[in-house]
């Protein structure tokens, strides 16, 4: 089971979604075509998580969680999602 971040510093729950959408469908067009401008900063991590659904070919990953976890109103925090891949 893995836990991890996704967008960071402010969080983009429409890009977290697209990345959980690809990665549980085993979708490789959806995560190669993520929208790079909206990569930024830390929000770069997502593209390990990429790298990892990859690897795990035609894999599917099951989510048990995603909460985007806002720490102020300005929309700062970071997307948290746990899954796992099962073969």
């Amino acid at each position: 089971m893995l836990r991890w971040g996704l967008s960071h510093f402010v969080v983009d729950e429409e890009l977290d979604r697209l990345a959980l959408k690809g990665m549980c469908e085993g979708n490789g067009e959806i995560l190669s075509s993520l929208p790079r401008h909206r990569l930024q900063s830390a929000s770069t991590e997502i593209l390990n998580w990429v790298a990892t659904a990859g690897a795990m070919g035609e894999a599917k990953m099951n989510l048990l969680c995603y909460e985007p976890a806002y720490r102020t109103p300005a929309g700062t925090g970071v997307g948290c999602a746990v899954g796992y891949w099962t073969s």
